[in-house]
């Protein structure tokens, strides 16, 4: 005798939906959304109360967290789901994660949860493993199940971003350097973690031993617990008014309705086709991982080529054919959870239009993975600590695919795009005292530059692609929990985005001294923009591509001396370099970093740069409006030399204000434009150059792993050698 409806048990629940779906093309089946036609208005009312009660559970829970990355930033989300997992609707937040919530209740009905260690009402469960539904250990999911007269009517969920994991080779919640599974830090699968609505004392003292910032975590969970609780009390007033049975169908039509109107957008919008993209990064482990892991000192390209094949049906499918393989790095994605998630954090934002956002677009959504590949690993000792971001690496050429067809379309107004994401700073440290600490800072991943579009230049600052509603934070909270960490400054970078007749959204500098450092403080940077977490997006139409993240640090600097001489501190980049020149800032040492930063140790006075963010261009440049150039100049955004060396315009100041001599300055395009075609070469010239280069096997070793992986799939093989011309048993 199972616990859902009519004594069904959860995997008959799931066998039932999964039947209904593939016999009808429908939810559960629903031809007719009997409810919403009855009674529009009544539906409306009875969605609302839904949704408000997983709001009100997110905004009254998240002040239990210690943490800014939950309380501010708002890196966490409350759901309502079905007895089987599909969530109904959610509250502001972190949206994507509707979309890997319910493989976690799939992996508890099929590991035999009912029986052991039992379900009932007041139990809590929880879980952040990849392997079983969860994105990345970072990604904590609290469940609570709401019964109703002995009946599992529903599940409560929390979810959020804690700030630290305890990795071992990395600090904070992030951990892109671990190379295995047992470097990953706390990651764990399903299980039962309270009863009665009271969080296990063994929970509370794993958090304690597991991580480094015990106290926050285990206040993290605490907040989860409640806004579950909140959420499943709210749902047991809402079955007293409307009733059980309207609850049980309502629930389903609100799905159902949600994937139509899915439908509808896709419709729209796209052009039914096959739209090729491809993403890649460096997993950078050479010298970084230690003699421990000799089998991972090195570095790792991966390489995730796509094809999104749109159905005539507004369906979509993915082949991921020729994708890198396995390997001892962190981006294993070995989960449905974590890549669901990386896929809806590019399909919100395109097509799910709407305040309720739920599990509708999984069964708009299929994809093929190679076995054996990183995207499907098969050996369960592999990293997995950050796999959800292989899978979030395609969203950017995702974006880029879809707003091809926009375009196409003539739907300018939705033309959205952003290199995916913005960076987390990750220190960590011994303070004097000898307490031990680290923490995520969540401010520039939240709050993103977006591309220029065919209308309009991008913004800055201005969005988050897997958190609708973020926030960077105030300077002075994230102060407050990196001690040593003083933030002297954030500001716009003059010429930091992708030019374009619609020039990108300008990035933005994050600028820390170091004081106070204790008795050790290490820095590293989670490397979640550019090449690393997600992939840069390229221009359009002629636009230039965005900027990845960059970091300077300045070590052994005299800033604390001028600073209590009353001559202040440098407040960005361009002020710091002018110091030097001037030797008014003193520095012993200075490093660069493009993308990722190993583990750095910073004392006082060093002072560390973040350029952030700055985002891809639309367009030619050489076509952008005079009076944009003019705005830009005097808003400090573009400086004279990338006026003239990129747009073609010649200007100068006037009384203070930048002029573009037109005249002049279409003279200098049209030499731009003759300089182009001089250089240019016709493209059978370079593919001839290039295949000679491909028969003579002439790669580096990083492009060999590359073209050895696509090589070995029969699909993607195929088609390089089709390409290039080579023979059937062409291999490196």
């Amino acid at each position: 005798m199972g616990i859902g409806e009519g004594g069904k048990s959860l995997v008959e629940m799931l066998e039932e939906r999964d039947r209904l779906i593939a016999q009808t093309g429908y939810f559960y089946g629903l031809e007719q959304l009997v409810l919403h036609d009855e009674d529009p208005a009544e539906m409306t009312r009875f969605n609302w109360r839904l949704t408000s009660a997983c709001v009100a559970a997110r905004e009254s829970a998240k002040l239990l967290s210690a943490s800014p990355n939950a309380r501010t930033v708002g890196e966490c989300v409350f759901l309502l789901m079905l007895p089987a997992g599909d969530c109904v609707t959610a509250s502001h937040g972190l949206a994507g994660h509707v979309a890997s919530a319910p493989y976690q209740i799939e992996h508890m009905a099929k590991l035999g949860f009912e029986d052991n260690p039992g379900i009932k009402e007041g139990d809590i469960f929880s879980c952040n493993h990849p392997r079983y539904g969860g994105t990345h250990s970072a990604d904590n999911f609290t469940y609570v199940p709401i019964f109703y007269k002995e009946e599992l009517v529903a599940w409560a969920c929390g979810m959020n971003h804690i700030a630290e994991v305890g990795p071992a080779l990395y600090s904070a919640s992030v951990p892109v350097l671990s190379p295995t599974a047992f470097t990953d830090g706390f990651a764990y699968p399903p299980m039962k973690t309270g009863e009665n609505f009271r969080i296990a004392k063994w929970w509370d003292l794993l958090w304690t031993e597991k991580t480094r910032m015990g106290t926050f975590n285990i206040l993290d969970n605490k907040m989860r617990v409640a806004g579950a609780i909140l959420i499943h009390n709210a749902i047991l007033e809402i079955i007293e008014e409307f009733g059980i049975e309207y609850f049980r169908k309502g629930l389903k039509e609100i799905i159902e309705r949600e994937r139509r109107r899915i439908v509808s957008s896709i419709r729209r919008q796209m052009v039914p086709g096959i739209y090729k993209q491809a993403s890649w990064r460096m997993a950078q482990n050479k010298g970084r991982v230690g003699p421990c892991f000799p089998f991972a000192d090195k570095d790792f390209p991966i390489h995730s080529p796509f094809a999104l094949h749109v159905k005539p049906d507004c369906r979509f499918v993915i082949e991921l054919a020729g994708v890198s393989r396995e390997d001892y790095h962190s981006w294993n994605a070995p989960g449905d959870g974590c890549r669901r998630l990386g896929l809806a954090w590019w399909l919100i934002p395109q097509f799910a239009h709407t305040v309720c956002v739920n599990t509708a677009f999984n069964y708009q959504l299929d994809y093929s993975i190679p076995e054996g590949s990183h995207l499907n690993p098969t050996n369960s000792h592999l990293s997995s600590s950050i796999g959800l971001g292989s899978m979030a690496a395609l969203m950017t050429p995702l974006w880029t695919a879809c707003n091809q067809s926009f375009f196409a379309r003539g739907v300018l107004e939705e033309h959205w795009n952003a290199t995916a994401c913005g960076s987390v700073l990750e220190p960590e440290g011994v303070l004097e005292v000898g307490v031990p600490w680290s923490f995520s800072m969540f401010g520039p991943a939240s709050a993103w530059a977006t591309a220029g579009t065919p209308y309009k230049d991008g913004d800055y600052a201005a969005t988050c692609g897997f958190n609708p509603q973020s926030d960077m934070g105030e300077v002075e909270e994230w102060d407050l929990f990196e001690p040593p960490l003083v933030c002297l400054a954030r500001k716009l970078i003059p010429d930091h985005y992708g030019h374009g007749k619609f020039r990108g959204g300008v990035g933005v500098n994050w600028i820390f001294l170091v004081v106070g450092s204790g008795k050790r403080l290490s820095i590293t940077y989670a490397a979640a923009g550019g090449l690393q977490m997600g992939a840069q997006i390229l221009g359009v139409s002629g636009g230039y591509p965005g900027y990845m993240d960059w970091t300077a640090i300045f070590s052994g600097t005299n800033v604390l001396e001028l600073i209590e001489k009353g001559i202040g501190y440098p407040s960005s980049f361009q002020e710091i370099m002018q110091w030097i020149k001037e030797e008014k800032l003193q520095v012993d040492k200075v490093e660069y970093f493009s993308g990722g930063v190993p583990p750095t140790e910073l004392n006082d006075g060093d002072i560390y740069v973040l350029g952030t963010h700055g985002d891809a261009g639309w367009g030619d440049p050489i076509k952008r409006d005079p009076s944009l150039i003019e705005r830009d100049l005097d808003n400090g955004w573009m400086t004279p030399g990338v006026a003239k060396e990129v747009y073609g315009a010649i200007v100068q100041s006037v009384d203070g204000k930048w002029e573009v001599d037109e005249k002049a300055t279409t003279q200098e395009r049209r030499q731009m434009k003759q300089r182009r075609k001089d250089k240019a070469k016709p493209f059978k010239e370079w593919w001839r150059q290039e295949r000679e280069q491909v028969l003579r096997k002439e790669f580096r070793e990083e492009i060999c792993y590359i073209y050895q992986d696509i090589l070995n799939n029969e699909q993607a093989g195929r088609q390089f050698r089709e390409f290039w011309q080579v023979g059937e048993d062409y291999q490196l």
